[in-house]
């Protein structure tokens, strides 16, 4: 089961080769060259460090001339333009709700990296930050992975590098950890798990933790996830009425997770109970014969006399229901 993840920072934490491409076809353009987007995206794959070098070969500039050049205008682009990829801050909550950690080992300089996560509000997600400034080769040698990996005592075997280059890969297999590639783009190195979006790590990482236990815990597990990084909106207090069906009353408070969507197309709906703590501790299935739908109402903090209230109250006229208790050994 994974533990931890190690994370490369650039084009895998955050979307950073549009701004990187559009620099390097800047810096070709102002000493005379050109080329297609696309061929620079290929050579920066490679290494940033080698489309400098393949590019300023062709257009005869010294190196170190162009590599400047590059340097300043990349570093024009704001953070703000280098977004984190979708759902990869929630996974790098997620780790850390499960007792594990997140660490960064990238060629990135630690001004740039310390950017990004602050711009993004992810500075605190991370453990430990390995930045070009560290005294160790570049990747793919494995010594930085090795160096995080003695340093806090991982466990290589629960412990997932996670890279969109194959410099990242062939670093984290010689350090000994499991692989994960992302993107789309062609590459040659075979990583363990290949994903194209984070949300499909997520349910790789759900899924392998259940493992040996009850077969329905990666649903239970995803539903923590979604809970854990969405906002609870209240909108319904308890004891109110309402506002269509002056009869149904509010037997606890109600209301929704802010960014999700339910089969309404609304936010998925939620009963919170008096308890302290929010876990998802139920579902209620309905459905409704006369509006021809039906729904999953997630169950957070409620106790067992709460889950019969809810469903109850449900279980009047044209809507009939179905609780759901989670199961103890999947908590």
């Amino acid at each position: 089961m994974i533990r931890d993840i190690i994370w490369d920072a650039g084009g895998t934490l955050f979307d950073t080769y549009p701004a990187k491409v559009g620099a390097l076809r800047e810096t070709l353009e102002r000493f005379g060259g050109e080329a297609d987007p696309e061929r620079i995206l290929r050579l920066t794959l490679k290494a940033t460090s080698h489309a400098v070098a393949t590019l300023a070969r062709e257009v005869g500039v010294e190196r170190d001339a162009f590599e400047a050049d590059y340097r300043e205008r990349y570093a024009a682009v704001s953070p703000e333009e280098q977004p984190p990829f979708p759902h990869v801050r929630e996974l790098c909550q997620y780790i850390r709700r499960a007792g594990g950690h997140n660490y960064i080992v990238t060629h990135r300089g630690r001004d740039s990296l310390l950017g990004l996560l602050e711009v993004h509000e992810m500075t605190g997600l991370f453990r430990e930050l390995v930045t070009k400034e560290a005294p160790y080769p570049r990747k793919p040698d494995p010594a930085a992975l090795k160096a995080v990996v003695e340093r806090w005592g991982l466990d290589p075997q629960s412990t997932l590098a996670v890279g969109d280059r194959d410099l990242d890969i062939r670093a984290a297999q010689a350090a000994g950890l499991r692989t994960c590639f992302f993107g789309s783009h062609p590459h040659e190195m075979q990583a363990e798990l290949e994903v194209r979006e984070y949300a499909a790590l997520f349910g790789w990482l759900l899924r392998e933790k259940a493992i040996g236990s009850d077969p329905g815990a990666p649903f239970w597990h995803a539903l923590d996830a979604l809970v854990a990084s969405s906002s609870l909106v209240i909108d319904r207090r308890v004891g109110s009425a309402h506002p269509r069906y002056p009869d149904f009353v509010y037997p606890l408070d109600y209301g929704y997770l802010a960014g999700t969507s339910s089969g309404d197309g609304d936010g998925i709906d939620v009963w919170i109970g008096a308890g302290q703590a929010l876990d998802v501790t139920g579902v209620v299935l309905t459905v409704d014969l006369l509006k021809r739908d039906a729904e999953v109402k997630l169950l957070l903090g409620c106790s067992p006399e709460e889950q019969q209230r809810v469903g109850a109250v449900h279980n009047k006229h044209s809507q009939l229901a179905l609780v759901v208790s989670r199961p103890p050994e999947t908590t």
